[in-house]
């Protein structure tokens, strides 16, 4: 099972997550997360300027830096399927919305 973070863009300059999870069978599902800031919060328990820090994504100024490249989508997918719990059988069995924090 391969899974990454795809990000776009939300209201008032947020960066939205959605989880791509490609199975071993070939098949995708897309997890729709919600605002970043939200989802380390509310979901992982985490404050997000250390958490940008964990991932190497905040500058000496510990302002929010987003240098995201596949290396870093990777990881951080992976941190969220341990932090969850998730295994393959759960995640083919969740909605589309069901991990998001909005």
């Amino acid at each position: 099972m391969k899974l990454r973070i795809e990000l776009s863009k939300g209201q008032l300059n947020s960066t939205r997550w959605v989880l791509v999870v490609t199975f071993r069978d070939g098949t995708t599902k897309r997890f729709i997360l919600g605002q970043d800031i939200k989802f380390i919060r509310r979901s992982l328990g985490y404050d997000d300027e250390s958490f940008y820090e964990t991932f190497g994504m905040a500058d000496k100024r510990n302002k929010r830096r987003l240098n995201w490249n596949d290396k870093i989508s990777q990881r951080v997918a992976n941190f969220i399927k341990q932090e969850l719990g998730l295994s393959p059988k759960i995640l083919k069995s969740l909605n589309e919305w069901e991990l998001s924090c909005e």
